[in-house]
């Protein structure tokens, strides 16, 4: 096989995900679930435990997988700062930085308010492109039978 059959196998594949087989439900949930482990700052494992867990709970790891991709490049520093700035305000501290000024020394002495940050900003971007998957697919496209409603 070559790598432009490939590359027609994985598109014809993705395409069919959305025409039919899983419920907007499904659907909306792989990507909200990928969105949630694209943001978890275990970089470097993201796609890998997404498509690993995504399985395992018979999700659609096409969809999941391309909700993790949100944490490339052109979308991190946004990320890593509105991950920072939640857990700040969550624990109370003070921003030591700002968007414009953000380096690595900077986020290494502000760790912890990263991790927490980033684990609530994880869990509520997921929910909310889950919600709103959901809601654009309930509109556009024909439920199935099993589906659930909004």
């Amino acid at each position: 096989m070559t790598f432009r059959e490939w590359c027609k196998d994985v598109w014809d594949k993705s395409v069919e995900s959305f025409r039919g087989g899983d419920t907007n439900f499904k659907l909306a949930t792989s990507l909200g679930y990928g969105v949630m482990w694209g943001i978890i700052p275990l970089w470097g494992y993201q796609t890998v435990i997404t498509l690993g867990t995504s399985h395992l709970l018979r999700l659609n790891k096409i969809v999941a997988f391309v909700g993790s991709l949100i944490s490339l490049p052109p979308f991190v520093p946004f990320i890593v700062f509105g991950c920072y700035w939640t857990g700040c305000k969550v624990m109370g501290h003070q921003l030591l930085f700002s968007l414009g000024s953000i380096s690595l020394k900077d986020l290494g002495s502000s760790m912890v308010e990263y991790l927490v940050g980033s684990c609530i900003v994880a869990v509520l971007a997921g929910l909310a492109v889950m919600l709103l998957t959901w809601g654009i697919l309930a509109l556009f496209r024909r439920a199935s039978d099993n589906d659930l409603y909004l």
